[in-house]
């Protein structure tokens, strides 16, 4: 609503207004099932220091995107995607951008060309990251010059999305296991072309070479109390012989 948006951005705007209520006879999912059953949060924020294979060179057809798979069932697993990247300039350094820090909203990954405020997720924001508090790859002090480096000088490609996930008792019960049979659960970064009729040629072979792979550490989601793992994780080249090796399932 008009009212909502002015709340939301500060800004006055007279917008239509479109009421709508959707209802069902019974709950979709009962008691029963709801609370043996999980809720996962998928976010992803920036991929910093790019390979120079990686940064366009005054070429706009290209997108990059992170995917990774999760168990839906016992049988069944489905790709969640963080969206289309935005490739951004290192930041200008002549912008004085101390004080406050600014609050940067996490955007809906399916937004169907939709713009503005109206593409942010209400009360989710991106979290400043302490590296001592982190999880991942790189987060003790000989590390923390090379990332400090990396997100102010140099470009990245920028997400800030966030994925919801509804995980049945069986989902649940699967995750469990291969978490306890692999601990690091692959996650793909890619460069694909824009242009989906592309003729094959080297603009193929430059998109398939721009293919790597992280390993997340969930293994700390086995221990008691835990319900977050969070950090930066390095990228590796995606070789498939190897990662057929690593993944079990």
């Amino acid at each position: 609503t008009a009212e909502t948006v002015a709340a939301n951005t500060g800004q006055n705007i007279s917008q239509p207004e479109l009421l709508v209520e959707v209802s069902v006879t019974k709950p979709l999912i009962d008691s029963e099932v709801y609370s043996a059953s999980n809720h996962m949060t998928i976010r992803i924020d920036s991929l910093f220091s790019l390979p120079e294979s990686w940064q366009p060179s005054n070429n706009p057809t290209h997108n990059y995107n992170a995917v990774m798979s999760v168990p839906l069932s016992d049988t069944t697993d489905v790709s969640v995607g963080a969206g289309i990247g935005t490739i951004r300039p290192p930041p200008d350094k002549s912008v004085d951008i101390s004080g406050t820090p600014r609050i940067v909203p996490r955007k809906y990954v399916s937004c169907n060309g939709m713009s503005g405020t109206v593409v942010n997720i209400p009360n989710s924001n991106v979290e400043p990251y302490q590296y001592d508090e982190e999880d991942g790859d790189i987060r003790s002090k000989e590390h923390h010059n090379f990332r400090k480096e990396s997100e102010s000088d140099k470009a990245r490609v920028t997400w800030n999305s966030e994925r919801n996930i509804f995980l049945r008792p069986s989902a649940t019960a699967t995750l469990q296991e291969r978490i306890a049979k692999c601990r690091a659960w692959p996650l793909e970064v890619f460069r694909s072309s824009l242009s989906a009729g592309a003729k094959k040629g080297k603009e193929d072979d430059s998109t398939t070479s721009c293919h790597g792979i992280a390993w997340l550490n969930l293994a700390p989601l086995l221990y008691p109390g835990v319900t977050r793992v969070k950090g930066a994780a390095l990228v590796h080249p995606y070789i498939e012989s190897e990662v057929l090796g690593r993944v079990p399932w």
